[in-house]
Order: structure tokens, then sequence, then C-alpha cells
């Protein structure tokens, strides 16, 4: 059993007091980049030690663990569990109240409420303590506050009565609905219910009895055309707060419109049940409530390297024909299809399909003609959806064309273009024999073509390319989709046709793929940046280091004559997918990859003799 020094013993919090040194280490010790206060060596001889509460101050701690020691038990240390819950972490903020200009977070805090709560911008609290992304903050952390920050009153709370909006609410107690809107979690369209409790940010005391009859909120508007990959403005912020709000998160609150974005948006589509593209659409920002103005922004097509919407139709040309003609006064052109190699395709308009599982937005509601049911169905028996699966629909047989004498069922991957764009999709459903050219809601709206089922559509324009027998399994997954598609169309175009490309071939093609969409031309290969690119991953991997070249002589080296140039290396990363998107997440080699005066690329991969794999891309602009 130990006993307890006298309170105030001098030194005892002191780390120079080397009598007291024994003591003081089985008090707190530093972990992580926190102090933590631990318990005493359990003097049963079990030697173990318990984290009870992480804190910032070696000080507070050191004096809080004293206090707990000289209270428990008589002098002694014979009941650490006394204080272990409630009672203790009671027992620190009463004697160890925070020192003025500081603020202890509480349970549901966030940095966003903080600032609201003492008046100040959030991001100044997080500068002022060193902290950065994700912005995790831990109950009973103390943070500094900025000068000018008021302390937090007592906290407010409200009932809401029969009538009320936040408008009237924040009217009533001095301050912006958004704050309450913020405080309280609630997003658009700012729906409250009569007996519904807030906190009140900011403030102390009743409010008026008699608040003025005033109308609700408008909603904020942003404009769907600032709202691209790669955007830096001011809708962009307010898309990333709505974001934050709706408790998805976004990264940082900074006005860029970059990968955590697009990721925060994609989760909040599949949430909604809305097509999971990461694309700020029209759907998505009514959904935060918004008013929106503006077009759509563009869909960045998933194409890299010579694959493009132009390829596919220079491709789908010269071939066979193998139907008769489709001429229905529905549709604009006469329409044939045609066999090329291991594809048939055809030139068309699209007419859209809605039908399907039935959803909120595609029902009998909203298309005339629904029928819930499709010809083929899911892994799990359930009939597709036509909102979230892009599939394409095939005429019944007919003298005109039978389907099934060229292979083609249900799941059988295709590919379809339209002006700049081209996505993969499945044979997913059969349509009249009269007609040709018709794909689901969620294949238009990919598209860039408007997807309502009764005025939507194009007469004209789509180019449908189908791999007969080639099965996307299960047939539902995009995923799967996109994969087996990248392989056979590329076999089809002439182009790629190596079925497991080299890792460096693969970093060029996803470096193009993030430059795309990004709204940037793709960079073309160049074979004297490659040997330049691998010289150096050798030189890296022989026992250089992580270290960059001295690019200027490396170019010149191999003959290259450029204006400006750029370097990234790595190590460790297993796959082209790994170092690439390590890439993206660090400013620095984003801006690299992501720069407009770039063209040229070269990669070079090596792997060593203990298995670690160095990379370097060298980008230039040639003079």
């Amino acid at each position: 059993m130990v006993e307890a020094p006298a309170e105030g013993r001098p030194g005892f919090c002191d780390a120079d007091a080397v009598g007291d040194q024994e003591l003081a280490n089985s008090t707190w010790g530093y972990s992580y980049g926190f102090f933590q206060i631990r318990s005493l060596r359990a003097h049963k001889g079990t030697g173990q030690y318990r984290d009870e509460d992480r804190l910032r101050n070696p000080d507070f701690a050191c004096r809080s663990a004293l206090h707990i020691f000289q209270n428990a038990g008589g002098g002694t240390f014979n009941d650490w569990t006394t204080y272990r819950t409630g009672q203790y972490k009671a027992y620190l903020q009463d004697e160890f109240p925070p020192d003025p200009g500081t603020y202890v977070v509480v349970s549901g805090d966030t940095l966003t409420k903080i600032g609201l709560k003492v008046g100040v911008e959030w991001q100044e609290i997080a500068r002022l303590n060193n902290l950065h992304h994700p912005y995790t903050i831990n109950i009973g952390q103390v943070l500094r506050l900025p000068d000018g920050a008021g302390l937090p009153p007592e906290p407010v709370q409200y009932t809401v009565a029969a009538g009320d909006t936040l408008w009237a609410i924040g009217k009533r107690f001095g301050i912006p609905w958004e704050h309450i809107a913020r405080a309280n979690g609630i997003v658009g369209p700012y729906v409250i219910h009569p007996g519904d409790v807030l906190d009140i940010p900011g403030t102390q005391g009743d409010p008026a009895p008699e608040p003025e009859p005033e109308p609700e909120p408008e909603p904020v508007e942003i404009n769907l055309s600032n709202l691209t990959f790669n955007a830096r403005n001011d809708d962009v912020a307010l898309l990333q707060q709505a974001l934050t709000d709706a408790g998805h998160d976004p990264g940082p609150v900074d006005g860029w419109y970059y990968n955590m974005t697009r990721a925060a948006i994609r989760a909040f589509e599949e949430a909604e049940g809305l097509i999971a593209d990461g694309l700020a659409d029209r759907a998505v920002c009514e959904r935060l409530g918004f008013a929106v103005t503006g077009e759509d922004p563009p869909v960045p097509p998933p194409s890299s390297g010579a694959v493009s919407a132009d390829s596919i139709r220079a491709a789908a040309t010269g071939g066979t024909r193998i139907s008769g003609t489709y001429s229905h006064s529905s549709m604009a052109n006469p329409v044939s299809v045609y066999r090329k190699g291991d594809a048939v395709y055809f030139h068309a308009g699209m007419t859209i399909d809605c039908d399907g599982r039935p959803g909120s937005i595609c029902n009998s509601t909203t298309d005339p003609w629904f029928q819930p049911q499709t010809a083929w169905q899911q892994s799990d028996g359930r009939h597709l959806d036509a909102a979230d699966l892009p599939f394409i629909v095939i005429p019944l047989a007919s003298s005109t064309w039978d389907y099934r004498q060229h292979g083609i069922g249900g799941g059988d991957l295709c590919v379809v273009a339209y002006r700049d764009r081209f996505l993969y999709a499945v044979v997913g459903d059969l349509g009249p024999t009269y007609r040709i050219g018709e794909a689901s809601n969620a294949c238009a709206r990919a598209l860039g073509i408007n997807g309502d089922p009764r005025v939507g559509g194009t007469g004209s324009g789509v180019t449908y390319v189908v791999f007969p027998g080639v099965k996307v399994r299960p047939i539902e997954s995009k995923a799967e989709a996109s994969r087996l598609g990248a392989q056979k169309l590329t076999e089809w175009l002439g182009i790629g046709t190596s079925p497991a490309p080299s890792f460096e071939g693969e970093v060029l093609r996803l470096t193009n793929v993030e430059r795309q969409a990004g709204g940037l031309r793709p960079l073309s290969a160049d074979t004297r940046l490659d040997r330049a690119a691998e010289k150096h991953s050798a030189r890296m991997s022989d026992g250089l280091g992580l270290v960059h070249s001295d690019l200027a002589a490396a170019l010149r080296a191999e003959g290259v004559s450029f204006r400006s140039a750029a370097e990234n290396i790595a190590v460790g990363y297993r796959t082209p997918q790994a170092v690439v998107a390590a890439w993206m997440n660090s400013p620095g080699h984003r801006d690299n990859i992501m720069s407009p005066g770039l063209t040229h690329l070269g990669v070079g991969h090596v792997q060593a003799s203990d298995g670690q794999h160095w990379w370097t891309q060298m980008f230039a602009s040639m003079a």
C-alpha cells in the first residue's frame, strides 16, 4: 500500500523531483500526444494500469490524480473504482474548472457547434489548437479559444409549439435561424414539430412571450453550374456545409469540390435512394433543401486513353446487317441492327423505361405506362430498379429481328454512348416489337438525357453496343459491369488488348481518369519519360531511398526538350490503384497530376528484391 503525500507537497507534480518520480510516473503517463490519467500500480500485484481520461495539460493531469489519491480512503489509495465513472468526472470538473479562454468538449460537440456557442468561426478554433482533417475532438478535451470568444452561457432549450418555424424561433431569441438548425442537426426541408425540444445556441434567458408571425425561411439558393468537379467557389462551400449537416463528411468546408466531397455526395445519394454517381445534380441539391438554379453539371465520361464516346461511334460502323428495319412513327429515323466482331450494335434515339421495382423516381404516378416488373431479375429475385441500374431494353422477337438468334439475353454486357459520354450497362428488359432504342431512367440520366418517361429521352444520337453471352454477374452489379466493360470494350476497339496491362500503363490510365473527371485533357505517354522514370525508380530501390531526382538532368539525358516538368515518387504501394489514390490524397502530388499545363507522362515501377514497390511519375510539357 502506497502512502499519499500531504496536500500541496512540493515537487509531486514536478518532473525534477527525483524522490517522487516513480509515484508521479505511476499516476500519469504520455501516450500518442495526450497526457493520460492512469491508476497507480495495483497494490495486489497485478501490475495493470487503467486509462481513465485524456487531457492535454500534464499539470492538470497530475494534480487531478493527486487529488483523487488523497481522497480515496483516508490518505491511501484503496478504492480507485469509486472514481472511475460519473463521480470521477464530476469530481475533476468541480475541483479543477477550465481556465478562462478555454472550452471543455462535451458529448455531442463538434467544432461547428462550439464555434456557434462561443461566437467565433470554427476554423479559428481548429487553427489555434492545431487540429486538422478529420477534425476529431474528444469528450473532456480542453480547447483554447481565440481572443474575443465568449464563454458558452448556460444551455437554453425551447419546446416547439404549434405554428412555430425556425425563422420565428430565431427571431424570438435574436439569433439566425440557421444557427438553431445546425445546433440541432436539422437539415432541409427544415421541418420541426410541436413538442420538439431544441437547443438554442449562444443564448440565455427566456424568449419574448409574443413572437411576431413571420413566413417560413426561404431556402438558400445554389447554382448547379458552379458544382463541377474540381471547382472552387462559394456554392461548393454551401454544398459541403449541407452535406456535413446531413451527416456525410466532405472534408473541410473550403469550397473545393474534390474527392472527399464527391464521396460524401455519393454516400448521401445512397442514403436517399438516388443514383450514387457522386454528382451534385438537381436531385441531390433539392434533397438537401436548396433552391436550385442553373443547369445540371456535365457528367464526366468514364473514359481514358483512346477509349471515348467518339471511338465507340467510329468502331460501330462497317458491320454486317442482321435485322430488318425498325421505322415506327415513334422513332425519328429508321434503324437496323449490325454485327461486327463479337459485338452487336445499332444507332437510335432513346425512350425512357421506368418499369421494374417501384421507388420515388419510377412509379405509377411518375410513369403512366409503369409496369412493376422487368423481363429479368436481380440475384435476390427482385425486379430491376430502373432509377438505379443502367440497362437497355431489347425489342421482343419479331419478323424484324429475333435477338435470341444472335445469343443475346438478360445480363449481357452493353456500352451506351451519347455525345461526349459513355457508360457500361446490361440488357435488362424487353419492349415492344415495333421499336428499338430504349433504356432505363438511370442510364438516361447518367448520359445527360432527360429521364422523365413522359417527356424525356432523345430522338437520335445514341449508340448501343451489346456483347452477346458476356454476362454481368450479378446482373445488378455496376462495379462488375464497369470491370468487364473496360476489358471487352478495349478488345473490341482494338486497343489495350493485353489481359494484364502493365503497372506503368495502369498508372497512366488511372491518372487520366482523374484528369478527365476534373475536365482536363488526358496526358500522352512518352517512351523517353518512361525510361527516365524507370531509371530513377531503380536508383531509389538500389539504396538511394525515397529521394527526388535531378529532374531537369534526368530528362535531358533522355533527349527530352521541355518547357515545364514535375515529378511524383512513392514507395510501398502494391498496386497502381493504391499509389494513384495516395498521390490524389496528397495536395502536392495531386497538383502535379491535375496540372493543366502538363501534357505528357512517363511512369517507372520497380519491385526490389525485398518486395518493396518503388514508383516514379515524370510529367512534362514539351518544348
